[in-house]
């Protein structure tokens, strides 16, 4: 009976190192495409800051604000509303699914030009020796 004890404790232990594992490496995707999210947003030029990482086409499918991109210089009295979730990541060690909405407003000479809640899906392949992003696709 003591033995069945100690195996069960183990297997549960076992399990709960799984868990948080799994956890933590889907949190290392998640702040990794959350950093490359911010950075490009937050870049006045459209220049992709890691190759390695994503190709130019998606990284400006992930970068929502290249979509509605405004000149300050032009309309300085422009304003924008910007809200984007935490990346939620789901991965299987080889691969990984990513996904996060944003809401973005930009107004300027009465005019609007957004989105609203829309989603955006990010497929992640561990290549090499490295997570590279395979595909961005954003949802309407």
């Amino acid at each position: 009976m003591n033995k069945t004890i100690t195996i069960k404790k183990k297997i549960l232990f076992c399990l709960y190192l799984f868990i948080i594992f799994y956890c933590l490496f889907s949190v290392f995707i998640s702040l990794r495409i959350d950093n490359l999210i911010r950075i490009g947003n937050e870049m006045p030029d459209k220049i992709n800051p890691k190759p390695e990482m994503i190709s130019d086409e998606d990284f400006q499918e992930l970068c929502y604000k290249y979509k509605y991109a405004i000149n300050k210089y032009t309309y300085p009295e422009a304003w924008e509303i910007s809200f984007r979730t935490p990346v939620l990541t789901f991965h299987w060690f080889t691969g990984a699914k990513s996904v996060y909405w944003y809401f973005y407003d930009v107004s300027f000479d009465g005019n609007s030009n957004g989105s609203w809640g829309a989603d955006v899906q990010v497929t992640s392949e561990f290549k090499n020796g490295s997570w590279i992003i395979s595909d961005v696709y954003e949802g309407q």
